[in-house]
């Protein structure tokens, strides 16, 4: 593979509590595989499962070379990108899960909470509200279809 991006995320299907690792290439879904092991998701574990996977569907490890992945910044998975004695792929943090990250602890609206929301910040709370209400709502109705990007509900 010469040079391009590629999208990693983990995420949790809530109702069966199943880890899953996804793969995204230029926005198409390259590979969705479950984390099909009891083990944690330590740096070491989560790089040998990244590349056993994309294995699978013939992207071996040193055809990826010029391949810049695009990750959340979660501490295992950057360190899976910088492992001592391993060759270090380009690894950058996705400014999505970044910016969604920082609005999620400024509107974080727990009252138990150490950071209150200042009364200024409601109406932006509430925007913010609408507009993930509005993205279900396309989701859920297949408005999606019709359009010529994603939408995304939230970035973890």
């Amino acid at each position: 593979m010469q040079g391009g991006g590629i999208t990693l995320d983990f995420w949790e299907e809530e109702y069966t509590e199943t880890s899953y690792l996804g793969w995204e290439l230029e926005e198409k879904l390259l590979l969705c595989a479950e984390w099909d092991t009891m083990d944690r998701k330590i740096a070491e574990i989560v790089r040998a499962f990244l590349f056993r996977k994309l294995a699978t569907i013939k992207l071996l490890q040193s055809e990826l070379r010029s391949v810049i992945y695009v990750t959340d910044a979660g501490s295992n998975v950057k360190a899976a990108f910088t492992l001592r004695n391993k060759p270090a792929p380009s690894r950058i943090t996705c400014a999505g899960h970044q910016l969604n990250t920082g609005i999620r602890k400024c509107f974080n609206s727990n009252p138990k909470s150490e950071f209150v929301i200042p009364a200024a910040a409601i109406p932006a709370l509430d925007l913010r509200n609408e507009v993930k209400s509005l993205v279900e709502h396309c989701k859920r109705a297949a408005i999606v279809k019709q359009l010529k990007t994603s939408l995304k509900q939230e970035c973890d």
